[in-house]
This record gives C-alpha cells, sequence and structure tokens, in this order.
C-alpha cells in the first residue's frame, strides 16, 4: 500500500504563529472543504482548497513538532466556516492521500493526479457567519399572508474605515447583480461599526428577516431538496463579504386518505405538512377523527391500521387510513309541510300551524352511538308583503320565518 503525506510550514509577515481557520462549508457534503491563515493585523490571507479532484482525503492544521495521527483530521462535518482550528503556537498544515485514494500501481503506469488549490486574497473584506445554518419553514402556500423568515448572525470587519455594512440574500441560486438596485436587502439588514468593533476576534451581531411576499412563496414551495438561502453583505468601501449559505429544509406534503376495507373514500381527504426530519403522530392530532358518518352508515376507525407514527421524508407522499363499518345509518322518509296559502305582513307576529303533513321524518340507525344532524329545508317559491306592499319576485328565503317545538314545548327560530 502506497499513502502520501506532505506538510507545509507556515509563516505570513514574519509570524511564525499564524492562526488558521476552515475556509468554508461544502453545502451538499457538509465537510470544510479547506481552510486559510492571516494575521489579525494584516489585510491578506493564504487559502487551501482541499475539496477538488484530487484533494487529499485527509487534512489538519497541527503545531509545527506533531503530525497526523489518522487519515481524516479536521475533514469531517460539524465545522463552521471561519472556525479558528489553531491558534498561539507555531503551526503547520498537513494533508493525507490514503492508499484507498491512490489505488493499485501497477507497474511502469502512473499514478491518478493528486493535488489542491491556493490563492491569496485581502482579508480586509467583512465576512458574514449566520446562527443557523440549516432552517425550517413550514408554511402552507394557499395561506392568505406567509409570514416572514427570520435570520440572524454576526459580521466581521478588520478595516478600521469600515462604519456600516449593508446586507443582502439569494435564494437557490449564487450569481450577485452587478446592478445595485436589482439586489434584494434584507429586512433591518444595515450593521454599524464603532472604532472599537475592528478586530479579527471582533463580531457585530444582526437580526433581519426576508419578507418579499414572491420569495416567501419560493421557500414555502415543496421541493425534494429544499432551497437555499445565500446572504452576503457589501461595506461602505464597497468590499463584499463571503456568500453564507443557509439551507431551508424541504417541505412535505402528505395527503391523508380517510378508506374503508375496500380501499374506497368515505370522507375528503386531508393534507399535513411539515419539514423534512420532523415527526408526526396522526393519534395525537385532529387528522384523525375515531367515527366519521357516510352516506352509507357510520365509520369507525379500523384495529388494522398500520403505523399512525412516523417522519416526514422525500418518499412520503400520502397515508391511507382505514376504517371499518359501525352499523348503518340512514333516512328513510322525508316529510313534506303544507301552510296552505296565507297573507303574512309585518304586523303579524301569530304562529300559524301546519295546514298538512305527508310523511314523518324517519331516521334509521344502527350505529349504537349518538349522532348530530343537521335541517336541511327548502321551499316552493313564495311572496314577501311588506305593510301590505307584495314584493314582485318571488323569493326562497327562509331565515327566521319557520319555527319549531320540542319536547319541552319552548318555541324556537330556524336560522341559517
Amino acid at each position: 500500500n502506497i499513502w502520501l503525506y506532505r506538510r507545509y510550514d507556515t509563516d505570513l509577515n514574519s509570524n511564525d504563529k499564524v492562526p488558521v481557520y476552515i475556509s468554508s462549508i461544502n453545502p451538499i457534503t457538509k465537510l470544510p472543504q479547506g481552510l486559510y491563515f492571516k494575521n489579525a493585523d494584516t489585510p491578506y490571507r493564504l487559502d487551501f482548497l482541499f475539496d477538488v479532484d484530487g484533494g487529499p482525503k485527509g487534512w489538519d492544521a497541527l503545531p509545527y513538532d506533531s503530525d497526523m495521527s489518522d487519515f481524516v483530521g479536521k475533514n469531517t462535518t460539524g465545522h463552521h466556516a471561519d472556525e479558528n482550528i489553531l491558534t498561539g503556537v507555531d503551526s503547520t498544515i498537513k494533508m493525507v492521500w490514503p492508499a484507498s485514494q491512490i489505488g493499485d500501481l501497477d507497474f511502469g503506469k502512473s499514478s491518478p493526479l493528486f493535488g489542491y488549490q491556493t490563492g491569496t486574497s485581502a482579508a480586509i473584506a467583512p465576512t458574514i457567519l449566520a446562527n443557523d445554518k440549516k432552517l425550517k419553514y413550514v408554511h402552507d402556500l394557499e395561506e392568505t399572508s406567509l409570514p416572514s423568515i427570520n435570520l440572524e448572525g454576526k459580521a466581521n470587519s478588520t478595516n478600521s474605515k469600515v462604519n456600516n455594512i449593508k446586507l443582502y440574500y439569494l435564494i437557490d441560486q449564487t450569481k450577485i447583480p452587478t446592478d445595485v438596485a436589482q439586489r434584494k436587502p434584507l429586512d433591518q439588514g444595515s450593521i454599524d461599526f464603532t472604532s472599537n468593533d475592528h478586530g479579527i476576534d471582533k463580531w457585530v451581531s444582526f437580526n433581519s428577516s426576508i419578507s418579499d411576499p414572491n420569495d416567501l412563496k419560493i421557500l414555502a414551495t415543496p421541493n425534494s431538496s429544499g432551497h437555499t438561502i445565500y446572504i452576503y453583505g457589501i461595506d461602505n468601501k464597497g468590499l463584499q463579504s463571503n456568500l453564507e449559505t443557509i439551507n431551508v429544509l424541504p417541505n412535505i406534503k402528505v395527503t391523508l386518505h380517510y378508506v374503508n376495507e375496500s380501499g374506497e373514500n368515505i370522507a375528503p381527504d386531508k393534507s399535513m405538512l411539515g419539514a423534512e426530519g420532523d415527526s408526526y403522530n396522526l393519534e395525537s392530532s385532529n387528522y384523525l377523527p375515531k367515527t366519521i358518518v357516510a352516506r352509507d352508515g357510520k365509520y369507525k376507525l379500523a384495529d388494522t391500521n398500520p403505523s399512525l407514527t412516523g417522519s416526514f421524508s422525500k418518499d412520503l407522499s400520502e397515508i391511507k387510513i382505514f376504517y371499518q363499518k359501525h352499523g348503518t345509518l340512514a333516512i328513510t322518509q322525508v316529510p313534506q309541510l303544507d301552510f296552505g296559502k296565507i297573507l303574512l305582513v309585518s304586523r303579524n307576529t301569530s304562529l300559524l300551524p301546519v295546514v298538512r303533513q305527508t310523511n314523518k321524518l324517519e331516521i334509521t340507525d344502527s350505529t349504537g352511538g349518538p349522532v348530530n344532524w343537521k335541517v336541511l329545508m327548502s321551499s316552493t317559491p313564495f311572496y314577501l308583503v311588506n305593510n301590505f306592499v307584495p314584493n314582485q319576485s318571488p323569493t326562497r328565503e327562509l331565515d327566521n320565518l319557520l319555527k319549531y317545538k320540542i319536547t319541552d314545548n319552548n318555541v324556537k327560530t330556524i336560522t341559517n
């Protein structure tokens, strides 16, 4: 087995103890993409980008007289951009390409190409960090007004001439408009700096938000890969910061089907919404009625339902909830009421009885449980009279015209 190991002694402006930082995070793998070192009092830094084809599988920043003890180093999840990983000691950068990356080398054959990228940049540009790299924005597009999404973080500027940074954002793309008028500013997206706020270890907090309705619709739109917000700052000297990445977890919309044992719908579908990875429990929600009254009878929740708990995932699009028949329920006879031909005027307050009733209201119910009922009534056209002057057009409006009695003989008005 062949493996490669390389180390660099760091030195910047005669400082052999230059601090080393994580440069940025790959939004897909969540691994650091490299590191950089810079002095607090100088405007330049040296970057090492390892997240490239042929880049080392392991790398680290360690004291000069120590070596890597594994083939991974700092190339692990859990880091964040501009994280200080070494300071106060004579520092070196170590890189390793393990045998699994090099592979078998046949006689006379060349190995794959290995390497990394380096570059220098002015460290005087501002740096933006978000407090949360992952956010949830679980809202239905049918909501009349989508709420703003809050973005909190901090900004750093080592340039003593900077007194303000304006914050902007992008969604699902990283091309920054050259025209200032086309840039999208964050709400409350202006950070002021005092003379004491400058320095590599000095940070100024910000609390901003996105409230543009069109952008909020984009963030609320279900998407298998979610959405990405990029925030950046431009200081009053015109220098642009890094692009800080915030991942918005995918919204998952799940359709709930209420079906009988044959798989036929017995009630309208409902939908529930959640972020990928969120758990749900239908048994403790409003999505799981214990009984359903359908046209062909009453149903109760079946005992053979699959698990009613789980987590929102990209593969979850629908859930069938099964119900079993629980007796029969039907209106078997409907009455007709005839009040005759009577002239009613506004001053008439007496109760007029039904002249003739055909059939009774008959309900067949073998479900054994209480059922709530609504009364649906209709009439033939009639004319309203006000102060002895009849309206010219017939009406079917029954509101407050009909009254009824129940067993306690209290007269009540049928409304709505």
